[in-house]
């Protein structure tokens, strides 16, 4: 394969490591529609728009402000760095100018604090000098003080999250915000998917229902693939899609690289320390906290200058990695995908990503970090010895020519749906009258509120009681588990770590890496973890021996799909750690084997389905298992699109008696399964389909029976024996025993 760039030429030239595939992307003009001046713009706009270098709009923007202002809801879809911010403000701008004085007329909200935080930044810019238009942040960082600020005189453009919405919505003060309301702006329109994104719909409804007028709702993504549905799922109308498919981003090389003496971790600092030398700013990104640790861990033995960025970090050392990589004071960093969603880290040249991306989307979304100023960049993908990565070197051309993938929510999930009809009720008393306008399902859950003491009626209007209030602030709209506060022995902040992760990471006598600091644990209560620095140099890593399972299953509802029967229920999922292995860090040789006195144990209630497949009795253990295990992967793959969850929000368990569990991944249940049990007719013909239309040979592959997220790195799988099991239940029919407890065997998750 022939190399033109001359850093290229060095890297591939190594023996060490194999070039399997070249993508050569080059800059593609965006169309370009009309001067500023040619809009019927106020002039303070126009000059906003020249300071910041904008004299021609893209088409894009051009179309979108227009029907922005001309009152239509719209998702807007370009590229990364294309200027959809521009897009959307430059509307909002005009009509706060119209309507200085009159109160908050613009919410934008974005998925996170921090790129809430970030992007307040980018808003500023445009408008810094127009008297009489304000703008504020209002989320769980605003002190009190600010809050007092924004509650007297509430500003122009008003900048939140979803979950402080969900808490301000039932406020009185918040009445007045409403009252001026005009425009809601979705930022990273792509991340509301799955049970958050039907939350968010929700709340949008919420929303609607208290607002004085119609609000005109706007969406901006970089990548997603189904905009106009999503959009009038999401927003419960209608909208018009305005999209560009143009690159500002310059000459971009997409290599996949095979490392063929080192680890993918070793290969990554090494490919972070070639691009350094040559002068080029570098983001790496891995999927986890450890793996981000032990990049840091090595750039630090090799002395380069590289930050960590990642969830579990305080806050402010996050803000201070990502101010330094602005300036130049940091070559390079490692993040986990908390830099994915497009917070100012300035120019920036490489990405190397350790191992291919979950979805393509996501692949588009973290290579798009590098070559915005218009600069030949690069982008490493570091193929690793696991299935996945074998697969796409073999098929690289499979990889390149997928689109990003469609979003899906389901605004019917009841118990999402419940908990909004709390909020409503707490946003304003339900008139008996909108009860009536309801559907059947909703009708039946504000009957259930009013018999479990939730809602009491008083003049033909429902108020809720103050357990329905608790409720409402007990309301998780991302379903995180419980967080574990990580302090040194002099009782200085480090950071958190989020259950079940926490017990697998944060034993007694493990070893902690954390913001590139080496640590052992000393002491670790569930709530608390007590750990102390330790020396750098020693080559040491700890790795848990753990288990997870289900411990408890309650059926409360059954069903048979075609011949099997099929029960939802209460379930306990428990995770324990029961040891652990010392390893040298460099080597992976485990050096010592350790078991814990007291093995920590960490048990969430959950709700999902449980069922069972006709096995084969000629089949030995690890055939059957095999079988089982292929199953429960593609079965889940294909209820994530007849129930519209992502990859995270349902798991599963296996057992070689093809006793199957799938779970909400969210402690205290999302509703997914209870909405699969009803659908999964479909999954399992789906699933089917998948299996069959597959072209691999063997026992599977990526595009059939592979999970990104398997806990036992896609081992015993059978796309085979997975046919056979499958069609046992849609075509002929076969029964099966109904499961009313875990299966019998080890099980597979």
């Amino acid at each position: 394969m022939k190399v033109d760039d001359p850093i290229l030429q060095s890297i591939t030239r190594d023996e060490t490591r194999k070039l399997v595939t070249l993508r050569i992307l080059k800059r593609t003009e965006i169309p370009y529609g009309c001067n500023v001046d040619e809009l019927s713009l106020h002039p303070s706009v126009i000059s906003a728009l020249k300071r910041r270098g904008i004299v021609k709009l893209y088409k894009f923007q051009e179309e979108a402000i227009r029907k922005i202002l001309d009152g239509k809801d719209v998702v807007i879809v370009s590229g990364t760095g294309t200027g959809k911010t521009e897009a959307f403000l430059t509307p909002i701008l005009q009509d706060c100018i119209h309507h200085i004085g009159e109160g908050t007329r613009a919410l934008i909200m974005y998925p996170t604090k921090a790129l809430a935080r970030d992007q307040i930044e980018k808003v500023y810019k445009m408008f810094p000098s127009i008297f009489g238009v304000s703008i504020a942040i209002y989320d769980g960082d605003t002190s009190e003080k600010d809050r007092e600020k924004i509650r007297a005189n509430p500003p122009s453009i008003l900048i939140s999250n979803p979950d402080m919405l969900n808490r301000i919505l039932p406020s009185k003060w918040f009445r007045d915000i409403l009252s001026t309301l005009k425009i809601v702006v979705l930022d990273e329109l792509h991340v509301y998917s799955g049970v958050f994104g039907a939350h968010v719909h929700h709340l949008l409804r919420r929303l609607r229902r208290k607002a004085r007028r119609r609000l005109q709702f706007i969406g901006s993504s970089a990548t997603i693939g189904n905009p106009e549905k999503f959009g009038k799922t999401l927003f419960d109308r209608d909208v018009e899609v305005i999209s560009s498919k143009g690159r500002v981003t310059g000459k971009t090389y997409h290599a996949f690289i095979q490392p063929l003496t080192r680890s993918r971790i070793s290969e990554a600092v090494e490919l972070a320390n070639i691009m350094v030398n040559a002068g080029k700013k570098t983001l790496i990104f891995v999927r986890g906290h450890k793996e981000a640790e032990s990049i840091k861990r090595l750039a630090n033995m090799r002395k380069i200058k590289m930050g960590i960025h990642r969830a579990g970090l305080a806050e402010r050392f996050r803000k201070k990695i990502e101010t330094e990589f602005k300036r130049g004071e940091l070559e390079a960093v490692v993040a986990t995908p908390t830099l994915e969603l497009g917070i100012d880290i300035g120019d920036l040249d490489c990405v190397i990503l350790t191992e291919i991306p979950p979805t393509f989307a996501k692949y588009l979304q973290r290579v798009g970090r590098a070559g915005r100023r218009g600069q030949t960049a690069y982008v490493f993908t570091i193929l690793g010895e696991d299935p996945i990565s074998r697969y796409y070197s073999e098929n690289p051309d499979e990889f390149f020519k997928q689109d990003p993938e469609p979003v899906y929510i389901d605004p019917t999930n009841p118990v999402v749906t419940r908990s909004h009809l709390i909020g409503m009720a707490c946003d304003r008393p339900i008139r008996l009258d909108e009860v009536e306008k309801m559907g059947e399902k909703e009708k039946e859950m504000i009957r259930e509120l009013i018999s479990q003491g939730y809602l009491v009626e008083r003049a033909r209007r429902l108020y809720p009681t103050e357990k329905c209030w608790k409720a409402l602030y007990s309301v998780n709209l991302r379903g995180t588990g419980d967080i574990v506060h990580i302090y040194d022995v002099k009782r200085r902040y480090l950071g958190f770590r989020e259950m079940p992760m926490a017990i697998k990471e944060l034993f007694p006598g493990a070893i902690y890496m954390h913001g590139g600091n080496l640590y052992q644990v000393l002491e670790f209560d569930y709530k608390k973890a007590t750990v102390t620095q330790i020396p750098q140099y020693l080559r040491l890593e700890t790795k848990p021996i753990w288990r997870s399972e289900p411990v408890e299953f309650t059926p409360a509802k059954k069903r048979k799909v075609y011949s099997i029967p099929v029960t939802y229920g209460e379930m306990i999922i428990e995770h324990v750690v029961y040891g652990y292995k010392t390893r040298d860090f460099a080597t992976k040789h485990v050096m010592s084997e350790t078991m814990l006195e007291d093995p920590l144990k960490y048990r969430f209630e959950t709700r999902g389905i449980a069922f069972q497949l006709p096995m084969n009795p000629e089949w030995d253990l690890e055939d059957a298992a095999s079988a089982a295990h292929a199953a429960e992967h593609v079965i889940i793959s294909a209820a994530q699109t007849v129930v519209g969850a992502d990859s995270a929000e349902m798991g599963g368990i296996s057992y070689p008696d093809g006793t199957i569990f799938i779970y909400d991944g969210a402690v205290g249940g999302s509703g997914l399964t209870l909405l699969l049990i009803e659908r999964l007719e479909k999954a399992l013909n789906i699933a089917l389909k998948i299996l069959t239309s597959c072209k691999c040979k063997g026992d599977g592959c990526p595009l059939c029976v592979y999970d990104y997220y398997c806990g036992n790195d896609n081992k015993f799988l059978s796309k085979t024996k997975a046919i056979e099991l499958l069609r046992k239940v849609v075509k002929l029919g076969v029964e099966t025993k109904t499961v009313t407890s875990p299966g019998m065997g080890e099980p597979i998750s």
